[in-house]
Formats: C-alpha cells, sequence, structure tokens
C-alpha cells in the first residue's frame, strides 16, 4: 500500500493518476482508492457530502468520518500479492480540514 498525502490542491490526485498509468503500463496491477480504502463505503460517500457545505456540526461530521474509518477497517481484505494499492488521501486528512 502507498498512500499519499498533502495539502488540499498539491497535486495528489495528479500524481495518483500518473503512477496509476505507469504502473499499469508496467504490467502491475493497481488499485486506486480515494479517502476511504474501499470504493463501495456509503458511510464514507455520505461523510464528504457532509464535511463539504452541509449544516452539520463538527461532531456530527467527525463521527461519520469514524463510522466510515469502522467500516473500512472492518471490511478491507488485504490485496493478492503482486497488487498495488495506491491510496490517494485518508479520511484523516479530510476530518483535519473541515474541523
Amino acid at each position: 500500500m502507498v498512500l499519499v498525502e498533502g495539502l488540499d490542491l498539491a497535486g495528489k490526485t495528479t500524481l495518483c493518476e500518473g503512477l496509476t498509468s505507469k504502473l499499469r503500463e508496467a504490467g502491475w496491477q493497481v488499485v486506486l482508492a480515494k479517502n476511504n480504502l474501499l470504493g463501495e463505503n456509503i458511510v464514507g460517500k455520505r461523510a464528504k457530502r457532509y464535511a463539504v457545505g452541509a449544516h452539520t456540526t463538527t461532531l456530527e461530521t467527525g463521527a461519520l468520518f469514524l463510522a466510515s474509518h469502522f467500516y473500512d477497517t472492518t471490511q478491507f481484505r488485504p490485496l493478492e500479492v503482486g497488487v498495488i494499492h495506491l491510496q490517494d488521501s485518508s479520511w484523516l486528512r479530510t476530518v483535519s480540514y473541515n474541523l
């Protein structure tokens, strides 16, 4: 697993997309995820929506991100050998900038 973190608009997504492309060209299998470890994390999607412009308290938003993290940690399964998990940011960055 490779985690790319940084400030907003620092180029994390651009870097991750470029890395994904180059690694795949080199024959690697790559799973690219943003914020949540699992793309199907519905709690994470809702937490992100509330964090951006919704009228919720920091406690409510923080609780949603914590629930999202719990979902990820209980549902995440290690990838097969040879598969690279490239993580574009984590929920901790989103929480720290929005709370």
